[in-house]
């Protein structure tokens, strides 16, 4: 998974790309075919390069040369990584002013930007020289190389790192944590070209197979990185000691892993709705989802093991079943069904991102900390518990949640589920339960069993089914009493009650609708202005209790 660079003079020349596009060259060949292919540390790692595809060479006065020393282009990087991964699809080019539609790189560029491996600007430099940092962001991309470091430690030794751009370091810290990046004499030397030989060396180290045809493989290299870019494969009783990319080649076809230990991390690029099938025998550490375009299903057979799925997929759903450790959809406006799945967490840590448990599956815990994210629970379904730490969060569906504890921080959460108990931290504000019902900071309540409201306490007196009584009407007095045209230069006393016993005050004074967000009333206040011609303050106000219906809003003005 991880690989140390053999020698350190190779890996001072390894580097990745950044935004880029296209082949080496113009001529296709084999490396013999070379008349300047160089006999030193760089040529196997180019002859590799060549036969698979990745490298190209140029046509020179009726010779093909392969310029391994020549520094590599943003453009011709762009194609080879594209090579590399079989990608296919292509994003527009509109707004980008150096791409010309008759340049051979442009479908490169287009397919680099659909990658992600390249981000979309006005300018793309395609034929400007791409350096060693740059190089090593479009690879940290590529091959999801992350760290969890956020003190950049592993770039704490090298002499030069305040020369890495702030843009750059997080990608270049997990190239070096990894191992694929070593520099050379204490130095990154981050803002130089690099070569085609030393990307070449790069793209060795990083892929040591790659799987070109459809069938059944059951020889696989004895060590490093495993890369499948055709879709039809079938992986039998191997163990792939490093990574297994299934790359963005394998578009909507199918991959079949039956018996397969992989002891780095999976990466799945490519893929389609009825697609990738673990077998059981097989034994994942974890699998990174990140498929740009497209739906992709996962299922867990039998008794193989997964131990985690990280999805960072930014385009339509993520299909997953069967056994699963731990679930986390990290990326953005995505969703996540899982289809008879067995979790022992799920976690929402993107914005805007679902997790749906359906039709048999189980969850024992989850925990949803992405700004309005949710967790689904549908009929038939069973979790234990969610902790709510984002913002604007939602548990629903019909299925069963224990409970819910909502955490400061988890504001205007809304939990629905049926005879779900509901705990609310101090400092959670907006909490609401099954039909609407608040829940106030550092109180509870449980949702009754339609999910339409939540259970009341009885009513006093006796027993008898529970009252869902409403919070009194606010009364909003002032001194003065006569609140139209009031001199500039007064001020006016509020005074906010309310004849239920227990319950909140808040209040607004801009004439929004007040939430258990807004000002929360304690003592009488006074209004003013120092508009000396005249303004009109509108004091809205509302009565909220846990376990009683909320106050009608009320509201008065106050003239000056």
């Amino acid at each position: 998974m991880r690989k140390t660079i053999v020698a350190m003079l190779l890996t001072l020349l390894i580097v990745y790309g950044m935004p880029s596009v296209t082949t080496f060259a113009d001529v296709d060949g084999q490396a013999c075919d070379f008349a300047d292919m160089p006999n030193n540390w760089s040529t196997e790692a180019l002859k590799r390069a060549v036969d698979n595809g990745l490298l190209q060479g140029y046509a020179v006065e009726g010779k093909t040369l392969i310029k391994a020393n020549a520094p590599l282009k943003r453009a011709e990087m762009a194609a080879v990584v594209n090579r590399a991964f079989g990608a296919v699809k292509t994003a527009e080019l509109k707004g980008v002013t150096d791409v010309p539609s008759t340049a051979w790189y442009s479908g490169h560029m287009a397919k680099a930007i659909m990658m992600g491996t390249f981000v979309k600007d006005i300018e793309m430099r395609p034929e400007s020289n791409i350096t060693r940092q740059e190089a090593f962001v479009v690879l940290a991309r590529a091959f999801k190389i992350i760290s969890d470091d956020l003190g950049y430690q592993a770039l704490e030794n090298y002499s030069d790192k305040a020369e890495i751009g702030t843009w750059a370091k997080k990608d270049l810290n997990a190239m070096v944590e990894a191992g694929y990046v070593q520099g050379f004499d204490g130095k990154l030397n981050p803002g130089a070209d690099i070569t085609r030989a030393e990307f070449a060396a790069i793209m060795d180290n990083l892929v040591k197979q790659y799987i070109d045809n459809s069938g059944v493989i059951t020889n696989i290299v004895a060590s490093g990185n495993v890369l499948v870019r055709v879709p039809g494969v079938t992986i039998k009783n191997v163990t792939i000691k490093g990574d297994l990319i299934i790359a963005d080649g394998v578009g909507e076809g199918d991959l079949t892993l039956d018996n397969v230990k992989v002891e780095g991390r999976t990466i799945v690029r490519g893929g389609g709705e009825n697609s990738i099938i673990i077998k059981s025998g097989s034994d994942l550490g974890k699998v990174i989802v990140y498929k740009v375009d497209g739906k992709v299903r996962i299922a867990v057979e039998g008794a193989a093991s997964v131990e985690a799925f990280y999805v960072d997929d930014g385009s339509d759903d993520v299909l997953v079943e069967g056994i699963i450790g731990n679930l986390e959809v990290a990326g953005d406006n995505i969703t996540a069904i899982a289809t008879k799945a067995i979790l022992t967490s799920a976690i929402v840590s993107g914005n805007n991102s679902t997790i749906v448990l359906r039709t048999g599956s189980t969850l024992q815990d989850g925990i949803i900390s992405g700004r309005s994210s949710r967790i689904t629970v549908e009929r038939g379904v069973t979790a234990k518990k969610i902790i709510i730490r984002g913002r604007e969060a939602k548990v629903g569906g019909s299925g069963t949640v224990n409970k819910v504890e909502v955490k400061a921080g988890g504001d205007n959460a809304s939990i629905t589920t049926p005879n779900t108990k509901i705990e609310t931290e101090e400092g959670a504000q907006g909490v609401t339960a099954a039909g609407g019902a608040t829940i106030n900071s550092g109180t509870s309540a449980t949702n009754n069993n339609a999910g339409t409201w939540i259970v009341a306490p009885p009513t006093s007196g006796g027993g008898g089914a529970p009252s869902f009584e409403k919070v009194s009407t606010i009364d909003i007095a002032t001194n003065p009493i006569v609140t139209g045209g009031v001199d500039n230069d007064a001020a006016v006393k509020v005074t906010l009650s309310t004849a239920t016993s227990g319950a909140d005050i808040y209040y607004t004074l801009d004439g929004s609708t007040p939430t258990t967000s807004s000002t929360k009333y304690t003592v009488p206040f006074t209004v003013d202005t120092d508009n000396t011609a005249g303004e009109t303050i509108t004091i809205k106000a509302i009565g909220i209790r846990t376990g009683y219906k909320n106050s009608a809003v009320v509201e008065k003005e106050i003239v000056f």
